[in-house]
């Protein structure tokens, strides 16, 4: 099993193909990419050639079919610990006690037990984690795979320093690294700065302006760019996610080379209220208000505050698609985009008032409306405050528009 199926990273994969051969192997990295084009594939390809089983010191290519293979790509491999966000109990950041480890006070619920985080956090250092283990009562310990926090636990920089269990050393992926507390990882930096031996440290992340300095300065930097539409419809087929070569190309075309995002797309709801957005799109400065019901009344439609905020970062990128194709139909350039989008963009140029600054002061407003949603602004007057906004850019040319 080679690098080959790692789609449209060919040169990221080449460079540590070479580093491989080469034995100049790095301890830390940070993958700087876009969300859901392969960072964590190429991760986990990495990972899959260090533990390979039959692999030798001249090959570059892991077997595929050793069980140090397969445990990797299941995530079941003892040495590979894998931590991100804990979305399912509603978290919105990596906390300090996955790093470097913590307690937890159980309780019991209509469901169960579940646990709260303890104010106090052991040390990262294992002598300290030991200690405190024997005065504290252990149900158990923190799993890294399946974020399972039970009443005392360390934490990744723990894990690492353990002798490894089954390969010759230990490999950590930090999805979402860029959605670390501070003090997380101020936390992590001492493990980065002086890793343990043979140890791999890949932090993966998309947003450049969240990872600190310090930590940029302790990893390699490695970029990754979004897939074309026809990559992404080719791993739509491969993988079967979408039903015909139509379907996967709409879902492509929407997806601004984000696989991740493209399977978000295939939902029926979404492509309904895509059509009836694109065509309150052309007249939508003459009643506002209408577009804004449909937005809300899908935005708002689950409960869950996560799932509304994906939902709105839906809609932001279907105008931002829109707005996009305008500006390069106004420069002269042509912008790939399916029928409906090609459609809407031309019928909001017919009826456009200002030039290429309006079209972009549109866009910065809707950027700036989900900078605002990433505040905890309240959706709903968020929505009527982006939409009538971007009615007014449009009747007055971008002048003297609030927030434009």
């Amino acid at each position: 099993m080679s690098w080959r199926d790692i789609v449209g990273h060919d040169q990221q994969a080449e460079y540590f193909r070479r580093n491989l051969q080469q034995g100049r192997l790095g301890s830390s990295f940070l993958f700087l990419g876009p969300a859901g084009i392969g960072k964590r594939k190429l991760a986990l390809k990495l990972a899959q050639t260090l533990f390979c089983d039959q692999r030798n010191t001249t090959e570059t290519d892991p077997c595929g079919i050793c069980s140090s293979c397969i445990q990797t790509l299941a995530n079941s491999h003892p040495d590979l610990h894998v931590i991100g966000i804990d979305r399912k109990q509603g978290k919105r950041s990596i906390l300090k006690s996955q790093i470097v480890g913590g307690k937890k006070t159980a309780y019991a619920d209509a469901s169960g037990t579940s646990e709260i985080p303890a104010e106090g956090l052991v040390s990262d250092d294992p002598m300290d984690a030991r200690a405190s283990s024997s005065s504290e009562p252990t149900v158990g310990v923190f799993d890294l795979k399946s974020s399972v926090q039970t009443t005392h636990y360390p934490g990744l920089c723990y894990q690492l320093n353990l002798k490894p269990a089954q390969a010759n050393r230990q490999i950590a992926i930090i999805d979402d690294a860029d959605c670390m507390q501070d003090e997380a990882a101020n936390a992590l930096l001492k493990t980065l700065e002086e890793p343990p031996p043979g140890s791999v440290l890949i932090l993966l992340a998309s947003n450049p302006k969240k990872i600190l300095p310090t930590i940029h300065s302790r990893c390699q930097t490695i970029l990754f760019h979004p897939l074309d539409d026809l990559q992404v419809q080719q791993i739509l087929l491969d993988t079967d996610a979408a039903t015909n070569a139509d379907q996967a190309w709409l879902m492509a075309s929407l997806a601004g080379g984000s696989v991740e995002v493209a399977l978000s797309r295939i939902d029926d709801e979404f492509v309904e209220v895509r059509e009836k957005v694109c065509q309150l799109l052309p007249e939508f400065y003459q009643a506002p208000h209408e577009l804004a019901v449909i937005v809300e009344a899908y935005v708002c439609s689950p409960k869950e505050s996560a799932a509304q905020r994906e939902r709105f970062q839906q809609m932001a990128e279907i105008v931002l698609s829109i707005f996009h194709l305008m500006l390069l139909k106004t420069i002269g350039s042509e912008g790939a985009g399916d029928p409906l989008a090609q459609t809407t963009m031309q019928a909001m140029l017919d009826s456009w008032v200002g030039d290429e600054e309006t079209i972009i002061a549109c866009v910065d407003r809707t950027i700036d409306a989900v900078t605002q949603l990433d505040a905890n602004a309240n959706i709903k007057t968020l929505i009527d405050a982006w939409i009538d906004d971007l009615a007014q850019t449009q009747i007055t040319g971008g002048f003297m528009v609030p927030g434009c």
